[in-house]
Protein backbone atom coordinates (compact mmCIF):
# COMPACT_ATOMS: atom_id res chain seq x y z
CA UNK A 1 0.00 0.00 0.00
CA UNK A 2 1.28 3.17 -1.10
CA UNK A 3 1.55 5.81 1.52
CA UNK A 4 -0.43 9.10 1.33
CA UNK A 5 1.25 12.20 0.97
CA UNK A 6 -0.20 15.55 1.94
CA UNK A 7 0.29 18.85 1.44
CA UNK A 8 -0.85 21.85 3.73
CA UNK A 9 -3.40 22.20 1.02
CA UNK A 10 -4.69 19.18 1.30
CA UNK A 11 -3.70 18.92 5.11
CA UNK A 12 -6.11 22.35 5.82
CA UNK A 13 -8.99 20.45 2.85
CA UNK A 14 -8.83 16.89 5.14
CA UNK A 15 -8.44 18.60 8.90
CA UNK A 16 -11.33 21.44 7.63
CA UNK A 17 -8.99 23.99 9.16
CA UNK A 18 -7.37 27.33 8.38
CA UNK A 19 -4.26 27.19 6.38
CA UNK A 20 -2.32 29.58 8.91
CA UNK A 21 -3.73 27.37 12.22
CA UNK A 22 -2.56 23.86 10.30
CA UNK A 23 1.13 25.80 9.87
CA UNK A 24 1.03 26.80 13.43
CA UNK A 25 0.50 23.59 14.90
CA UNK A 26 3.03 21.89 12.94
CA UNK A 27 5.76 24.29 13.74
CA UNK A 28 4.43 23.40 17.60
CA UNK A 29 4.74 20.15 17.13
CA UNK A 30 7.79 20.23 15.03
CA UNK A 31 6.47 17.90 12.86
CA UNK A 32 8.86 17.90 9.69
CA UNK A 33 7.91 17.43 6.02
CA UNK A 34 9.50 14.45 4.07
CA UNK A 35 10.92 16.72 1.52
CA UNK A 36 12.29 19.44 3.50
CA UNK A 37 15.69 18.68 2.40
CA UNK A 38 15.30 17.30 -1.39
CA UNK A 39 12.97 20.35 -2.70
CA UNK A 40 14.92 21.87 -5.45
CA UNK A 41 13.17 25.58 -5.29
CA UNK A 42 11.93 26.90 -2.07
CA UNK A 43 8.58 27.19 -4.16
CA UNK A 44 7.86 23.86 -4.22
CA UNK A 45 5.21 22.88 -1.64
CA UNK A 46 6.31 20.83 1.39
CA UNK A 47 5.05 17.42 1.79
CA UNK A 48 3.70 15.40 4.98
CA UNK A 49 3.18 11.40 5.48
CA UNK A 50 0.38 10.07 6.82
CA UNK A 51 1.88 10.22 10.40
CA UNK A 52 1.92 13.87 10.30
CA UNK A 53 -1.65 13.87 9.27
CA UNK A 54 -2.54 11.79 12.29
CA UNK A 55 -0.75 13.62 14.66
CA UNK A 56 -2.65 16.97 13.48
CA UNK A 57 -5.65 14.70 13.41
CA UNK A 58 -5.71 14.57 16.94
CA UNK A 59 -4.16 17.80 18.12
CA UNK A 60 -7.73 19.45 16.06
CA UNK A 61 -9.35 16.52 17.72
CA UNK A 62 -10.59 15.15 14.65
CA UNK A 63 -11.90 11.89 14.35
CA UNK A 64 -10.33 9.79 11.42
CA UNK A 65 -12.47 7.74 9.05
CA UNK A 66 -10.13 4.86 8.10
CA UNK A 67 -11.76 3.14 5.51
CA UNK A 68 -10.53 6.34 3.04
CA UNK A 69 -7.93 7.64 5.09
CA UNK A 70 -9.48 10.89 5.26
CA UNK A 71 -10.23 12.74 8.28
CA UNK A 72 -14.33 13.16 8.57
CA UNK A 73 -15.57 16.38 10.89
CA UNK A 74 -18.05 14.05 13.21
CA UNK A 75 -19.50 14.97 16.06
CA UNK A 76 -17.10 16.86 18.71
CA UNK A 77 -15.65 15.13 21.70
CA UNK A 78 -17.37 14.78 25.05
CA UNK A 79 -14.75 17.47 26.55
CA UNK A 80 -15.98 20.12 23.81
CA UNK A 81 -19.67 19.41 24.17
CA UNK A 82 -18.77 19.81 27.78
CA UNK A 83 -16.79 23.43 27.04
CA UNK A 84 -20.35 24.52 24.77
CA UNK A 85 -22.48 23.85 27.13
CA UNK A 86 -20.80 25.41 30.11
CA UNK A 87 -19.89 28.32 27.69
CA UNK A 88 -24.10 28.28 26.60
CA UNK A 89 -24.93 28.48 30.26
CA UNK A 90 -22.46 31.12 30.83
CA UNK A 91 -23.77 32.93 27.90
CA UNK A 92 -27.54 32.84 29.03
CA UNK A 93 -26.33 33.60 32.84
CA UNK A 94 -24.43 36.59 31.27
CA UNK A 95 -28.05 37.49 29.60
CA UNK A 96 -30.04 36.82 32.75
CA UNK A 97 -27.47 39.32 34.65
CA UNK A 98 -27.74 41.92 32.11
CA UNK A 99 -31.05 42.03 31.93
CA UNK A 100 -31.48 42.48 35.60
CA UNK A 101 -28.24 44.80 35.78
CA UNK A 102 -31.03 47.15 33.46
CA UNK A 103 -33.86 46.70 35.30
CA UNK A 104 -31.72 47.90 38.79
CA UNK A 105 -30.79 51.07 36.58
CA UNK A 106 -34.25 51.61 35.44
CA UNK A 107 -35.67 51.27 38.89
CA UNK A 108 -32.37 53.29 40.59
CA UNK A 109 -33.40 56.16 38.28
CA UNK A 110 -37.36 55.89 39.10
CA UNK A 111 -36.45 56.14 42.79
CA UNK A 112 -33.87 59.41 42.22
CA UNK A 113 -36.83 60.79 40.55
CA UNK A 114 -38.99 60.12 43.50
CA UNK A 115 -36.91 61.45 46.12
CA UNK A 116 -35.99 64.79 44.22
CA UNK A 117 -39.74 64.70 44.00
CA UNK A 118 -40.08 64.28 47.77
CA UNK A 119 -37.06 66.77 48.55
CA UNK A 120 -39.08 69.70 46.27
CA UNK A 121 -42.33 68.73 48.02
CA UNK A 122 -40.76 68.73 51.51
CA UNK A 123 -39.03 72.22 50.59
CA UNK A 124 -42.33 74.07 49.19
CA UNK A 125 -43.90 72.64 52.91
CA UNK A 126 -40.90 74.09 54.88
CA UNK A 127 -41.31 77.29 53.40
CA UNK A 128 -45.22 77.72 53.45
CA UNK A 129 -44.97 76.69 57.04
CA UNK A 130 -41.83 79.58 57.80
CA UNK A 131 -44.64 81.78 56.17
CA UNK A 132 -47.58 80.67 57.87
CA UNK A 133 -45.17 81.26 61.51
CA UNK A 134 -44.46 84.66 60.22
CA UNK A 135 -48.11 85.39 58.99
CA UNK A 136 -49.45 84.36 62.94
CA UNK A 137 -46.04 86.24 64.70
CA UNK A 138 -47.41 89.49 62.96
CA UNK A 139 -51.04 89.24 63.68
CA UNK A 140 -49.69 88.33 66.83
CA UNK A 141 -48.06 91.71 67.24
CA UNK A 142 -50.94 93.41 65.55
CA UNK A 143 -53.14 92.43 67.89
CA UNK A 144 -50.82 93.15 71.11
CA UNK A 145 -50.70 96.43 69.61
CA UNK A 146 -54.06 96.35 68.93
CA UNK A 147 -54.95 95.72 72.42
CA UNK A 148 -53.31 98.89 73.71
CA UNK A 149 -54.45 101.28 71.25
CA UNK A 150 -58.09 99.77 71.85
CA UNK A 151 -58.07 100.64 75.67
CA UNK A 152 -56.88 103.58 75.02
CA UNK A 153 -59.51 104.35 72.50
CA UNK A 154 -62.01 103.00 74.59
CA UNK A 155 -62.10 105.78 77.32
CA UNK A 156 -65.06 107.70 76.44
CA UNK A 157 -65.08 111.37 76.90
CA UNK A 158 -68.19 110.75 79.39
CA UNK A 159 -65.73 108.59 81.08
CA UNK A 160 -63.94 111.30 82.18
CA UNK A 161 -66.99 113.14 83.65
CA UNK A 162 -67.73 110.21 85.71
CA UNK A 163 -63.52 109.88 86.93
CA UNK A 164 -63.36 113.45 87.84
CA UNK A 165 -67.00 112.97 90.45
CA UNK A 166 -65.76 109.67 91.83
Amino acid sequence: MKEKIYTIKNLCNELNQPRQKVRRRIEKLDIKAINEDTRIHENEPLEYDHQAFLKLAKEFDVKINNTECTASVQQRTANEQHRTAEETSKDKLIKILEEQLEEANKSRANLEKLLDQQQQLTLISNRKIEALKLEFEKKEMEKKVGNGINKKEKTKWYEFLFKKKN
